[in-house]
């Protein structure tokens, strides 16, 4: 048996040039490439080109196939030694060790990275079993055939506008299809991800870009749902930034260049969450920052989201800075100096046109004279798969004696007690730092009921400037807007509550009833869908809008 497998792969060998070709091309996140590598190897039957074919399944978002492949893989692996083979090539040629490393792992470990591969491969598929596809345009979605069809849309509309908005800035498109993933839940999604659900719920990474493909978890799997359209950029962008600089960008300045730019699909100007910003203010005062050896190799693996949040606050200012102080394609000129071998922040001094340390010194002075938040605000917990509603509050959640208060308070408000609830929750106030965005919600729905909608503003307006990502605060504020005859006022802070969690129902009824009243009929449509998916009574699938 041996003897034939050893006659296979010298005869498959000839190729083995363009076998490596396809291999580079995936390092490169060159998916294209590798498919018409794979096209070109006609009947070549050599494990090293089955490899490439199950690894261009797998990244082309085939991982059943993948699976089946990597499982006949594994079996010859059991009879051969193929590192050994890979060195023995006809003529005397030899591959180079790395690529050797790349495709079979270091000397005795080869059966053990291809059985974790097969592993891999067949968690994806049993994750992806239940899911359905749509496609809009150049955008694939994959997606649970449920309620989740409501973000099919938003999501190719996102993705669409990326790519005319942002791409530019950083030296162009990605060719081709755009495949994105949402797993209904955080099992599915840390099987189809790698990521351990520990790490997800340390440091709050509910998305990755890997395989050529744009993997994320449904805003339904995190209970009050998070900013999952500017997540989905966020992780397309670093799809594009490691193409355009053939996968050579550092985690420190991936993580920049994303986060500088990923809100720029729905906006003109770079904008930092209130979070980060009172973060970079107490880290200007300490002078503790998080260095970019700890940020490698992924933010999901430092040790809070307190650090994952300061780390994203660094590198996404920084990337701001450099526009700043040169101008708006100095992103572009970075990652194309980055493809060419140039280490990173060389790159960045060079375009500066300054040493690093210096770019690193005029970056702090310009955050100093930013108006940054300076109140210390809470990180919002990352909870997966519902909980507790005081679990997703940033005060709440690690403050069981004003906690108890709020659900004295709670108690009273469901016994039509407004006026006892309300001493409660006041109590319920903490004094050292902003009081949770749970608490001034049920506080406005108090004096709401108490005929003093007013205050019920206020309140909601203080708590949003500091947690404005709060779906439920800004759906009861978009509802006090409304009544009061503001209705721009109302379709914005809907919108933003349908940014955070899009299976409302409330919310999106009323953005189809102000949509309508507005006359677009065409938003008022998508919305008026969306209430019928959430209501079961559009169980159709989606159409193939390409």
């Amino acid at each position: 048996m041996k003897s034939l497998f050893v006659s296979s792969w010298l005869v498959g060998s000839a190729l083995a040039a363009d076998v490596e070709d396809g291999f580079q091309c995936l390092g490169w996140t060159d998916l294209a490439c590798a498919v018409e590598v794979v096209e070109d190897l006609g009947d070549d039957a050599s494990v090293e080109a089955e490899l490439l074919r199950a690894r261009v399944d797998f990244h082309s978002g085939r991982s059943a196939e993948a699976a089946e492949r990597m499982g006949t893989i594994v079996r010859r692996a059991d009879e051969l030694d193929l590192y050994q083979l890979a060195g023995e090539m006809p003529g005397g040629r030899r591959m180079s060790d790395e690529h050797i490393d790349d495709v079979f792992g270091e000397p005795g470990k080869l059966k053990q990275e291809l059985e974790e591969d097969h592993a891999m491969y067949v968690a994806t598929a049993e994750a992806q079993s239940d899911l359905v596809e749509s496609r809009i345009g150049d955008v694939v979605v994959l997606h649970h055939p449920g309620i989740e069809r409501i973000l099919v849309e938003d999501a190719a509309e996102a993705i669409q506008l990326g790519r005319e908005r942002i791409a530019p800035l950083l030296g162009g498109d990605v060719p081709g299809v755009v495949r994105v993933e949402i797993y209904p839940d955080t099992a599915s999604f840390t099987a189809a991800s790698g990521l351990p659900a520990d790490a997800v719920r340390t440091t709050g990474v509910v998305a990755i870009s890997k395989w050529n493909r744009l993997v994320m978890s449904s805003p339904r799997a995190l209970g009050k749902g998070y900013g999952w359209r500017d997540t989905l950029v966020h992780e397309w962008i670093h799809y594009v930034v490691s193409y355009n600089s053939h996968d050579q960008a550092p985690i420190w300045l991936q993580e920049g260049l994303a986060k500088s730019t990923e809100m720029l699909w729905r906006q003109d100007d770079f904008e930092l969450e209130v979070q980060k910003q009172s973060l970079l203010a107490g880290a200007l005062q300490t002078g503790e920052w998080i260095t970019f050896e700890q940020m490698h190799p992924s933010m999901a693996y430092l040790p809070t989201a307190e650090a994952a949040s300061l780390a994203y606050a660094q590198v996404s200012t920084m990337m701001e800075y450099l526009q700043v102080s040169t101008d708006r394609q100095a992103l572009s000129r970075v990652i194309a100096l980055v493809k060419d071998g140039e280490d990173s922040k060389d790159a960045v001094a060079d375009v500066a046109g300054v040493r690093f340390s210096k770019f690193e010194d005029g970056w702090k002075a310009w955050l100093a004279e930013q108006d940054l938040v300076g109140e210390r605000i809470a990180t919002v917990p990352t909870v997966l798969d519902g909980g507790d509603e005081f679990e997703y509050d940033p005060v709440l959640s690690r403050r069981r004696d004003l906690s108890n208060r709020a659900r004295l308070g709670d108690l009273m408000l469901e016994r039509d007690h407004p006026e006892a609830a309300l001493t409660y929750y006041l109590e319920a106030k903490p004094e050292d730092e902003p009081p949770s965005p749970y608490l001034q919600g049920r506080l406005a729905q108090v004096y709401v009921e108490l005929g003093r909608p007013g205050e019920a503003q206020g309140v909601l307006e203080s708590s949003l400037r500091l947690y404005p990502d709060n779906a439920d605060n800004n759906r009861l504020y978009a509802e006090l807007l409304h009544a009061s005859g503001d209705d721009a006022g109302a379709l914005e802070h809907y919108l933003h509550a349908a940014e955070i969690n899009p299976f409302s129902l409330p919310v999106q009824q009323a953005l189809s009833d102000l949509y309508t009243s507005a006359g677009d009929g065409d938003r008022a449509a998508r919305h008026a869908r969306y209430v019928r998916i959430l209501q079961f009574r559009d169980e159709g699938p989606d159409d193939d809008q390409g």
